[in-house]
């Protein structure tokens, strides 16, 4: 249980923080950050140790956080309310432009094909430098490097698309 507890101090921050880059929300990003760490030492006997353990939670994280997107009775219209007003204490412009923005990137995101969405996701709203990408995919950290490149083009045309319609 010690390296459990050592893993859990090690990475608890790290993990808070790509989730919170995906909520928006610091509650939402505790709540995911509880669950992503319940689901690693549930499967904690799957870890093979071919990445590091940092690039495995922030897999699950991002799963745990698609999973709740697709649950919307896990977060209730409430928390959406919550995130708003927390929010409107900034500037209401700039919040609105962000969140519009961050919703259009998910947007085509989510239609986007693996790897370049995968990749794009660990390394933005992940924070993983491109080595870790590149150990988590078993490739060189050039081919990750131009598979984000790849994938940041592919958003832009897209919002260029979306723009001019």
């Amino acid at each position: 249980m010690n390296d459990l507890n050592e893993i859990y101090e090690l990475y608890v921050n790290d993990v808070f923080r790509y989730l919170l880059k995906l909520t928006g929300n610091e509650n939402e990003a505790e709540e995911l950050t509880q669950e992503t760490f319940l689901h690693a030492i549930r499967k904690i006997d799957t870890f093979r140790g071919e990445t590091s353990i940092k690039a495995w939670l922030i897999v699950i994280a991002k799963n745990c956080y698609y999973s709740a997107m697709r649950s919307p009775w896990k977060y209730p219209a409430e928390l959406d309310d919550n995130i708003q007003s927390e929010k409107a204490e900034d500037n209401l412009s700039d919040c609105f432009v962000d969140r519009e923005n961050v919703r259009q990137i998910h947007r085509i995101l989510h239609n986007m094909q693996e790897p370049y969405k995968e990749v794009f996701t660990l390394r933005v709203f992940g924070e993983l430098p491109f080595k870790e990408i590149a150990e988590l995919f078993k490739k060189t950290e050039s081919w990750a490097k131009v598979t984000f490149y790849r994938a940041k083009n592919q958003i832009l045309d897209a919002i260029n698309k979306e723009d001019l319609k």
